[in-house]
């Protein structure tokens, strides 16, 4: 799956979204993170939750995955606070009857901004967990891999068994952005595009570990203008990542068909 999205479809086959919620565009104190859960596969109903309520930007680029319990996970920034990570505990990130917000969740990055995408790693059969990628304040594209699937500190529920999340910068791209997403490739590495706004260009990271710890080859797919705007990545089953992203100088939608799995060059259409 492909992250940069605020929309997934849970496991019913109904549609979820989270989005940054505002009961007046013009007042930044009722806003937070809220989740719609669709009753039917056409959405012609919906209940929407509280996630986090914490105005005033939180809820901003969000991005949604089905973890491997079936309950959604998103990751989205909260200003002034940073990248934040809320599992839900069940599928459709409903309160309970006391009204307790039906997700639990953490700050892997102090430093994480907005450009989030977010899809679930396994490094193991039995480990499913959270992997982010994100604009930094520090104008870098970020990572942050979760040891767990709340993406939880080491020792937030009192043990040690697993470690913090691991974060960190992949690239430097500049003050304007990255257009982040990523994707899971045949391998069950992530594949990242994004857009490098120091230079304009389109770039692309295929990790060479599940856990990318070993980020891999950047390449720069296309330099021809302004270009690498909202982009967005897949894997095809042939194991090549496909990127649509918008290109500013001439106004149009571009595709980029990576020739291998490494995506070190593509075919721009």
């Amino acid at each position: 799956s492909s992250g940069n999205q605020p929309l997934v479809i849970g496991n019913d086959g109904n549609p979820i979204m989270a989005y940054l919620y505002r009961s007046d565009p013009t007042s930044q104190q009722d806003a937070g993170l809220k989740v719609a859960a669709c009753s039917n596969p056409t959405c012609t109903a919906s209940t929407s939750y509280w996630i986090d309520p914490s105005p005033p930007w939180t809820g901003i680029g969000a991005s949604i995955v089905i973890g491997n319990d079936g309950n959604p996970v998103i990751a989205y920034y909260e200003g002034g606070v940073g990248l934040k990570v809320a599992a839900c505990t069940n599928t459709t990130c409903a309160s309970d009857f006391g009204g307790n917000i039906g997700a639990s969740i953490h700050t892997p990055d102090g430093l994480g901004k907005s450009h989030t995408s977010v899809v679930i790693i396994s490094s193991h059969p039995t480990q499913h967990r959270p992997f982010v990628v994100y604009w930094r304040s520090t104008n870098e594209l970020g990572s942050a891999t979760c040891w767990n699937p709340r993406c939880e500190a080491a020792g937030s529920d009192g043990t040690s068994s697993w470690a913090s999340p691991s974060t960190g910068a992949l690239d430097s791209v500049s003050a304007n952005g990255t257009y982040s997403s990523v994707a899971v490739n045949t391998l069950g590495r992530p594949a990242i595009s994004y857009y490098d706004a120091d230079n304009g260009n389109l770039k692309v990271i295929v990790c060479s570990s599940v856990t990318c710890s070993t980020p891999g080859i950047i390449s720069t797919l296309d330099s021809g203008g302004d270009v690498g705007w909202y982009t967005s990545v897949a894997v095809r089953s042939n194991n090549l990542p496909v990127i649509s992203y918008y290109d500013s100088t001439n106004g149009k939608l571009k595709v980029a068909e990576c020739a291998n799995a490494n995506c070190t060059s593509a075919t721009i259409k």
